[in-house]
């Protein structure tokens, strides 16, 4: 028999609307978000953008709209300013970038730096720390404007009170009503967000708000006790 790494899923997101995606470890949240970018074939069933599948798009049309942003980051050996206009056609707008670098709550860091948003990052740069790096990565992709942004559980490495003035920024800054898509382990990372999807095993255990969740997935409800507990153990 197939084992299926996914299975029995089905959702609709909303243009605008922010979405997260939560389970336990294995349970196909990376999986699903490698289906979305077409970085694995789909074997059955469909995704849709607007109602075309996407294998139907170019790979270059599908991923020119939408921007992931994952845990794991890649800065190059450039300036600051460079490494967050990355992927910009034309050379960086220093405006967007200062008040992109705003939202994500690093601007005044990289005001200490010895030559500011010209400072040189990479091996012979300057060293940044994975929270920092995570927020320049966020700022890299909100520079972009795609219509649709995937989080990948990309604020991991910061602690949950700069998370939270990073979430009120987004959704501050969101005046486009970019379509978002919220992949994490804390709940905390998930408060902003309009409905949650919660996998089990590969598939769909549940789909609501926080709320709902707590009446009707099992597996939501144990995540919350376990965090809550570590929250209570921390203080």
């Amino acid at each position: 028999t197939e084992v299926y790494a996914l299975k029995n899923i089905s959702f609709k997101i909303a243009a605008g609307e922010h979405v997260g995606l939560m389970g336990q470890v294995g349970s196909g949240k990376s999986t699903l978000v490698n289906l979305i970018l077409r970085l694995y074939p789909i074997q059955e069933g469909q995704i849709l953008i607007n109602g075309q599948p996407i294998d139907k798009f170019t790979l270059n049309s599908l991923r020119s709209q939408m921007v992931l942003v994952t845990q794991e980051v890649f800065l190059f050996s450039e300036t600051v300013s460079r490494n967050v206009s990355y992927g910009m056609h034309e050379d960086p707008d220093f405006t967007m970038v200062s008040r992109m670098t705003d939202v994500v709550n690093i601007s005044g860091e990289i005001e200490n730096l010895p030559q500011k948003f010209d400072s040189q990052l990479g091996e012979r740069g300057v060293n940044l720390s994975g929270g920092q790096k995570q927020r320049l990565s966020i700022a890299r992709g909100l520079i972009l404007t795609s219509p649709f942004l995937i989080l990948d559980d990309s604020l991991s490495a910061v602690d949950t009170r700069t998370e939270k003035m990073i979430e009120d920024e987004l959704e501050r800054a969101n005046s486009t009503k970019q379509t978002r898509l919220t992949v994490a382990h804390r709940l905390s990372s998930l408060k902003s967000t309009d409905r949650i999807i919660v996998l089990k095993d590969g598939s769909m255990e549940a789909l609501g708000t926080v709320e709902e969740l707590m009446e009707f997935s099992p597996t939501f409800r144990t995540i919350v006790s376990v965090q809550s507990s570590q929250e209570v153990n921390h203080e």
